[in-house]
């Protein structure tokens, strides 16, 4: 059919192995690849000693002080009104009696039918009657369980968080335990208000989007592997195949939806993750080899995404909202009866139920509330000053009376509860934050990406509000970015970062260029135009003249093949020329469950230093194209590097080790028709079998640390250069490639360690880390009387107010 792009497909045992590859390129573990035992039993062992660390610091003495401290006092509240009643009630009363009547377990102020106006959705105050219900109304146990244990869940889940993008158990325990012992983190979660609960289902879904970064990628490999190909080895399809269902997207969507529930600001976190999944897209895409992966990531990511993530955050947010729906005696519930002054008012929808326009009347006092809130407090800071801790707030002080008897100091006792952060986890995570902005710019690395999304979804958003009143507290949601900041940070800082993805696997780029493929390939099947290739004359010819019987390809091909690995020099890019990373090394099996990591955010930045024989000590940058099934998967290479001490190699294909003849009916990729029923892998002109894949592929082992090898696309098939005089079978390109062959190197004597293996910790990791680790311990056992509220001398706290800004 004229105009019709001939197509091909991969024998099931290379598409296989081509899977693997694109797992490689997407940081993704190999097919059938499990995590070491030891490896997960240390993830385990990890996530299990910081949960427990985390419980101490949240539960141990949970009901002092006993009273109403800080926001308590209406959210406690509105929270009992709703297990009681349904709805939140209106106490009468003068707030600090009513607060006294509370705590004493008299609740003889609650009115039973009049709705108290509050500002904030009912679903975090549901969650936190839950402990009200378990353990009783008139305790701190009962009405701080559920931020309390929220707390804790957290912190095993920022471990598990950790391990999935670092790979590596102690820098997962490392971040885990800077949670623990924040002192922001433990008092939030020791008080009885929102802002903890919201903290928490952020994070969940920020851990579900990672899930479905790891699922959709593994579909995309799976089913770009056993795809249809371009003669030219790139997707038939220029956007790629669909990955269609993606449930932990919508997971992430009920999560986020449900924070929005707790407060609003977690609208914030629905669209900045929602771009985050958006790039990733775009990138996972290109690194496929897509042709128009640009507009793929828009089409067969964004918008399907779109679809699973916000109409799911949407309904989960009106769910949260389903006990105001059934009570008649919520708030604003009978405003269009009742209350709706058609004079001066209209509905907001008026071919609406009555029910939906007093649910919008409810969100724009709710809105005008929010925005209008200017009136000046004490402890209020701007967000700016939150990320080094300039204005914490005090939650509670009880001064020197009889009730502090157990202090005998001259000058005076306290009790205080001020939520101020752990400086060294604070003020260190700021070198760790300004690492992460470098990394993710002159590497384009994913995890640097996903940790600025985070800080963009809960901290950024504050600082467009210069006008209102806001507190530094809320920057509990920020406390779970700030240690993966510091983690990454100091793991960068000290070489101990693993790959995030599988170093670049393919033949080294030819002077023959991947786009004189595409635009040959574009030439229709008449084959009547013949481009010059590299400036040396060469020409690039059409499917039609390619002479496939005598087998020619296939030796230049093997000839190339035992001397690829030579040339290191000739370009500096990744597999996709995208900068790949991440993937969790404490997981299962790698299907894209716990065990697996992610891949890359942009498009590499050259400069580079390459360690090959051709180009040693050298730099490079030069942007090549995504290497193919044909130039890589279906290609022995040679290869080998050192950087670092560590080495890596792959094995030689042994050029003499077959021949056409002797090659099996299925080492041809086509197993399908192509265009015009003409057999996908033949000439389409002369129906000649094309010989695009003889070779044998071998899957290779990179040592941790070693510098990723250069890729290239340089298809051979029908389109490769017209064999020249003087030089039976060979192309320029593949003789340039032959004179090098005596550079290469001899392979290293042991295997090395799989890329995706965490490095062992050197000395100076162990050093860094332990210092690091124990300054925060240290600190948090200086600050844990003032997070706790435990009577100590006045000296004693004014001693840990350290700026003047924190008294």
């Amino acid at each position: 059919m004229p105009g019709t792009r001939p197509r091909t497909r991969l024998t099931p045992e290379r598409a296989r192995r081509y899977e693997d590859e694109l797992r490689g390129r997407l940081g993704l573990l190999p097919l059938g690849v499990v995590v070491p035992r030891r490896l997960r039993i240390q993830g385990w062992i990890a996530t299990v000693l910081t949960g427990l660390i985390a419980f101490v610091t949240r539960f141990w003495n949970l009901n002092h002080p006993h009273a109403l401290v800080f926001d308590e006092t209406y959210y406690v509240k509105e929270a009992f009104s709703l297990y009681k009643q349904g709805f939140e009630g209106s106490w009468t009363g003068e707030g600090s009696i009513v607060n006294e009547m509370f705590v004493n377990g008299d609740y003889s102020a609650l009115s039973a039918t009049n709705a108290e106006y509050v500002v904030h959705p009912p679903f975090g105050k549901w969650l936190m009657a839950i402990g009200q219900a378990l353990f009783g109304t008139d305790n701190g146990a009962g009405w701080r369980f559920t931020t309390a244990a929220l707390g804790v869940l957290a912190v095993m889940l920022i471990t598990r968080i950790a391990l999935r993008m670092f790979r590596s158990p102690w820098i997962a325990g490392f971040a885990g335990l800077a949670m623990a012992l924040d002192g922001m983190g433990i008092v939030l979660s020791r008080t009885g208000i929102l802002d903890n609960i919201l903290a928490f289902l952020v994070l969940a879904g920020f851990w579900a989007v990672l899930r479905d970064r790891d699922a959709s990628r593994a579909k995309l490999a799976h089913r770009v592997a056993y795809g249809d190909f371009t003669l030219t080895g790139k997707p038939h399809d220029p956007w790629g195949p669909s990955t269609r269902f993606r449930p932990w997207l919508l997971l992430a969507g009920v999560l986020l939806g449900l924070s929005c529930g707790v407060k609003w600001s977690g609208i914030y976190a629905v669209a900045v993750f929602g771009l985050l999944v958006l790039v990733w897209g775009i990138t996972a895409r290109r690194a496929v080899g897509t042709r128009l992966w640009s507009g793929a990531g828009v089409f067969r990511e964004g918008f399907p995404a779109f679809f699973a993530l916000v109409p799911i955050a949407l309904l989960a947010y009106l769910g949260a909202w389903t006990s105001w729906f059934l009570n008649p005696n919520s708030f604003d519930r009978d405003w269009v009866a009742n209350e709706l002054n058609s004079a001066t008012e209209s509905k907001a929808l008026s071919w609406a139920p009555d029910i939906i326009n007093n649910f919008i009347h409810y969100h724009q006092r709710m809105w005008d509330f929010h925005h209008g809130l200017d009136s000046a407090h004490t402890y209020q800071s701007q967000a700016w000053r939150w990320l080094f801790q300039g204005r914490p707030v005090s939650f509670y002080w009880e001064g020197t009376d009889s009730e502090l008897t157990s202090c005998d100091s001259s000058g005076g006792c306290v009790q205080a509860i001020t939520s101020v952060g752990n400086p060294a986890v604070w003020w260190l995570a700021l070198i760790g934050l300004l690492v992460v902005i470098w990394v993710l710019i002159r590497r384009r690395d994913w995890r640097a990406g996903a940790i600025l999304a985070g800080y963009l979804a809960t901290w950024a958003p504050w600082l467009t509000y210069v006008n209102r009143t806001i507190y530094q507290f809320y920057a509990v949601a920020v406390l779970p970015y700030v240690v993966l900041a510091l983690a990454f940070g100091l793991a960068y800082l000290v070489g101990a970062l693993v790959p995030a993805h599988s170093p670049a696997v393919g033949l080294p780029r030819a002077p023959v260029g991947d786009d004189a493929d595409d635009d040959a390939e574009e030439g229709g099947e008449d084959g009547s135009e013949a481009r010059g290739a590299n400036g040396t004359g060469d020409t690039r010819a059409s499917a039609g003249t390619v002479d496939a019987s005598a087998g020619t390809v296939d030796t230049a091909d093997r000839a190339v093949d035992a001397t690829a690995g030579a040339v290191d020099g000739a370009t500096d890019s990744d597999t996709t020329g995208a900068e790949a990373s991440g993937a969790e090394g404490s997981g299962a099996a790698a299907s894209g469950a716990e065990g697996s990591g992610a891949e890359d955010s942009g498009a590499t930045a050259s400069g580079r230093e390459t360690s090959g024989a051709a180009a040693s000590g050298r730099e490079t940058s030069s942007a090549a194209a995504a290497s193919t099934p044909f130039a890589s998967a279906a290609y022995g290479l040679a290869r080998s590097s050192a950087t670092d001490g560590n080495t890596y190699s792959v094995e030689q294909e042994d050029a003499s080790s077959a021949t056409d003849s002797a090659l099996p009916s299925d080492a041809y990729l086509g197993v399908g028709e192509g265009p015009g029923g003409v057999p996908s892998g033949t000439d389409t002109k002369t129906g000649a079998a094309t010989p695009l894949d003889h070779a044998r592929s071998t899957q290779p082992d990179f040592g941790a640390g070693a510098v990723d090898p250069v890729p290239g696309p340089a298809p051979f098939g029908p389109y490769s250069p017209s064999p020249t005089p003087g030089a039976p079978g060979l192309t320029p390109a593949q003789q340039f490639m032959v004179q090098l062959d005596a550079d290469v190197p001899p392979p290293p004597p042991e295997k090395p360690r799989d890329w995706w293996l965490p490095r062992r910790a050197t000395r100076s990791a162990k050093v860094a880390f332990g210092v690091v680790l124990g300054v925060i311990t240290v600190f948090a056992a200086f600050w844990w009387p003032i997070w706790t509220g435990q009577t100590v001398p006045y000296t004693f706290w004014h001693i840990h107010m350290w700026l003047p800004s924190w008294v």
